[in-house]
């Protein structure tokens, strides 16, 4: 996420369902289902059933109705494949990925803060879950009427620290899930090794003599 929208602060987007949620996610890693992931789902493979049928129709135009038996099972497989994939991907989007840590949820929300600080990144707290925290990119749709940003979540947990990124906006993305997540637990994950590192070499040994 390189692109960062500052002149949200104070008034960022929040998933009105995110806290009410939090219970759900710490448990199984991952957003509720939801309407709209599953009629997203549905809508594209319609849209990709609707391509391969055509593409048949026009297979038979030019080979022959001989070959149309042919043409309608390599259609059906095509959609079976298609549905499945394009569900998978949608549900790729609700996933939580988990960064280990030593510390508490107290020690972690402020790990969260000072790492997102050394990132540059402008960092928004949920008014009603102060662990949870929310980074939100500029629109890159590139229209206001079709707008489109990348919205990455941290819940900071008991020992770990849960990491989601998706697309939300005005249009149903046909990009699915992002991946920026993955990236930036593997940054998280260096830096908080760092961390304890340094913390550990300015612990003063207690003399007990």
């Amino acid at each position: 996420m390189k692109q960062i929208e500052n002149n949200i602060a104070g008034n960022p987007h929040w998933d009105k369902n995110l806290v009410k949620d939090i219970s759900f996610i710490k448990k199984h890693l991952r957003y509720r289902l939801n309407k709209r992931i599953l009629s997203g789902s549905f809508a594209f493979a319609i849209l990709l059933a609707f391509i391969l049928r055509f593409n048949a129709l026009i297979f038979v135009f030019h080979h022959g109705m001989k070959h149309g038996l042919v043409a309608m099972l390599l259609t059906i497989l095509f959609i079976i494949v298609a549905f499945a994939l394009t569900i998978s991907g949608f549900i790729r989007q609700l996933k939580f990925v988990a960064v280990p840590t030593p510390f508490f949820s107290t020690e972690n929300q402020k790990l969260v803060q000072q790492f997102l600080t050394s990132q540059h990144l402008a960092v928004y707290r949920h008014p009603d879950a102060p662990e949870v925290f929310q980074i939100i990119s500029k629109n890159i749709s590139g229209s206001s009427k079709m707008e489109q940003r990348e919205v990455m979540i941290f819940i900071a947990d008991d020992k770990r620290i849960l990491i989601n990124s998706h697309y939300t906006g005005k249009s149903f993305p046909l990009s699915f899930s992002s991946r920026q997540y993955k990236q930036m637990a593997k940054r998280l994950k260096e830096w908080i090794n760092i961390y304890c590192a340094s913390a550990n070499k300015n612990i003063v040994p207690v003399n007990t003599f």
